[in-house]
C-alpha cells in the first residue's frame, strides 16, 4: 500500500505517503464531519463518507473532489473498494448497502 488515508471530524481528509511519512495531501469535506475512507486498489481514488449520508469520491492525485454519490438516507458508516475495482460499496446506518459501479480509469 502506498497511501494510508484519514478522515478527521474537522472535516479534514488526509492522506499520508506510507514511504516517506509524508503528508502528500489534504482536503475539505463542506457539509458535515467524514467517518470512513477507503482507498482504491489502484490507488488513484480515495472514497469517504459522511454522517449526512453523502459519499465522495476523492484523486489521490490533486486532492479534488470528483463526484459525490447521492441517495443515501442515512449516516455513512463503512465504505470500501471492491479488490478488483470495479465496484464501491457504501454500508449505511440504516442496515442498507449500496454497490456503485466504477471503472477504475474513471468514474
Amino acid at each position: 500500500m502506498r497511501y494510508i488515508a484519514a478522515a478527521t471530524t474537522d472535516k479534514m481528509l488526509r492522506l499520508w505517503d506510507v514511504r516517506t511519512g509524508r503528508l502528500v495531501g489534504n482536503a475539505t469535506a463542506i457539509n458535515f464531519a467524514l467517518n470512513p475512507v477507503a482507498i482504491s486498489p489502484d490507488f488513484h481514488w480515495v472514497l469517504s463518507g459522511s454522517r449526512d449520508g453523502s459519499t465522495d469520491v476523492w484523486d489521490t492525485h490533486d486532492g479534488i473532489q470528483q463526484c459525490t454519490l447521492q441517495g443515501h438516507q442515512a449516516a455513512v458508516i463503512v465504505v470500501d473498494f471492491s479488490p478488483v475495482g470495479y465496484y464501491l460499496a457504501v454500508g449505511l446506518h440504516s442496515g442498507y448497502v449500496s454497490l456503485w459501479r466504477y471503472e477504475q480509469t474513471g468514474l
